[in-house]
């Protein structure tokens, strides 16, 4: 039998389906929002562990649900890590979610978790007239450079939010774009 992976600290996800598919793979503490609408009660008891020194993990599906999901928990929890599984390598039976997801890529991402600064702290550098001077504001490249960063695809709005909480400087986003072509 193949060992388990330990990730330490609480991963938090939408179902009973997410919880068993990780947890054939993976030894830690689950905790679920029971769909898109995560209660008022669950981020205090999320907000509450986090208060204590433990690590809590957002890995929720990479559709429009789990983002919902990400960004509520994100807002009202300062400090949380995101995973970010990329969408087509968590599709089956025309089904998208962390319980559709491939095993490898799971594993591969949680240990390249990215903690975003929260929403209304961070300090905005790069601003849209950024991304047209280098060309950056069409769905391909922000695809590539999602991607590339780790983070979940977006549009320009949220893709400039997330670049700027992850701190990536103007000379990242050049030099990933050099590597793309």
């Amino acid at each position: 039998m193949e060992s388990k992976v330990k990730i330490d600290g609480y991963i938090v996800v939408e179902g009973k389906s997410d919880v068993d598919f990780l947890s054939s793979f993976i030894e830690s503490n689950f905790i679920m929002t029971n769909g898109s609408e995560i209660s008022q009660q669950t981020l205090n008891f999320i907000k509450n562990l986090k208060n204590r020194g433990n690590k809590i993990i957002i890995l929720t599906d990479p559709d429009t649900p789990g983002k919902m999901i990400r960004n509520k928990i994100n807002n009202y929890i300062e400090g949380c890590y995101n995973c970010f599984l990329n969408k087509e390598n968590c599709i089956k039976k025309k089904k998208v979610g962390v319980a559709e997801a491939d095993k490898n890529e799971v594993i591969l991402k949680l240990k390249d978790l990215k903690l975003l600064d929260n929403y209304f702290k961070y300090d905005e550098n790069i601003k849209l007239k950024d991304l047209l001077n280098l060309n950056i504001t069409n769905q391909k490249t922000r695809n590539y450079l999602s991607n590339y960063f780790n983070f979940d695809y977006c549009n320009n709005k949220l893709f400039i939010k997330r670049i700027n909480q992850l701190h990536i400087s103007l000379s990242d986003l050049k030099k990933a774009m050099e590597e793309m072509k």
